[in-house]
C-alpha cells in the first residue's frame, strides 16, 4: 500500500496537495512516512543530473 500512495503522490498533485494540507484519507503515520519518500525521491532527481554529468570525473561544467 505505501507503493501505490508514494506513486500516487508522485504523479497525482491534488493527491499530493490533500497529503500535504492534511485532507487526505490516510493515518498520520502513513501520510508522514509517504511525504518523506516523495522529499527524499525528489532530492534524487534533483541530483541526477548533476551526477550523471560528472560520472567520469572532473570535467568543463565546473560542477565537480
Amino acid at each position: 500500500m505505501e507503493r501505490e500512495l508514494i506513486l500516487k503522490a508522485l504523479t497525482d498533485p491534488a493527491f499530493r496537495r490533500s497529503l500535504e494540507e492534511g485532507n487526505a484519507d490516510v493515518d498520520e503515520n502513513m501520510r508522514t512516512y509517504v511525504l518523506a519518500a516523495v522529499k527524499g525521491i525528489n532530492t534524487q532527481v534533483a541530483k541526477a543530473p548533476d551526477e550523471l554529468l560528472c560520472a567520469y570525473g572532473p570535467g568543463p561544467c565546473g560542477i565537480c
